[in-house]
């Protein structure tokens, strides 16, 4: 058996391409599923799945690499990289969803030491909803030696979400939260700030804007404040 080591790369999409060009000659890992679909959480920041084989061949058989399409994923090792006839085993994988709703669909592509099996390609196909709370913006930057106008973050917020506005926070010095603007129809205010009065270039902070959310701990969004 040739057995390297088990490997993770990040490649493009030309490698899993090429891989469908290869003649299969003998059986390789059969997988409970190589796609998977799901909804992902749009306040988590990550999505984790489990994908799952078995080796149904009378050869043990080693998992040499797994290689992906995207940086935004990333594989678990798996417990070990040989199987026996019989064998189980599990591939977690761990999906950084985009920041905006999105539906994408990624590759990964698993490698054994079979020299004349396909590599399996498996699809994870994730669909984002919007998130539950909106800020705009996230970076706000005021310029040393102008007047230091306020600005104004703004919160939009999806009411099927039953998000609370609970607060906001400065960390940091040199600014300041001006105002609290309460919006007709509005779920949470809209958050005035500027620097403080002679704040100095390069002088930053961090807005942290915190909501409550139901059955869960509180999310807390940032916005990050320069003065340059």
């Amino acid at each position: 058996m040739r057995l390297t080591g088990f490997v993770i790369r990040t490649s493009g999409l030309t490698l899993l391409q090429g891989a469908l060009a290869v003649a299969a000659l003998r059986a390789d890992l059969s997988w409970e599923s190589k796609a998977l679909s799901l909804v992902a959480d749009p306040d988590e920041a990550e999505v984790k799945v489990v994908f799952r084989f078995r080796n149904d061949t009378p050869r043990t058989i080693g998992i040499l690499a797994v290689d992906t399409a995207c940086g935004c994923l990333t594989v678990d090792p798996p417990v070990k990289t040989a199987y026996a006839p019989g064998a189980s085993g599990e591939l977690g994988v761990t999906y950084y969803p985009a920041s905006s709703a999105a539906r994408e669909t990624k590759t990964l592509m698993v490698r054994t030491d079979e020299p004349s099996a396909i590599p399996a390609l498996l699809q994870l196909t994730v669909e984002t909803p919007p998130p539950s709370v909106t800020i705009r913006p996230q970076v706000l930057l005021w310029l040393h030696g102008q007047p230091f106008a306020s600005k104004t973050v703004r919160m939009e917020v999806r009411r099927e979400r039953r998000f609370e506005f609970a607060g906001a926070a400065l960390q940091g010095a040199g600014f300041q939260v001006v105002a609290q603007r309460i919006v007709a129809g509005k779920p949470a205010p809209e958050l005035v700030v500027a620097p403080v009065l002679g704040a100095a270039p390069g002088a930053s902070a961090i807005l942290e804007i915190t909501f409550n959310r139901p059955g869960r701990p509180p999310k807390v969004y940032r916005v990050n404040l320069f003065v340059k």
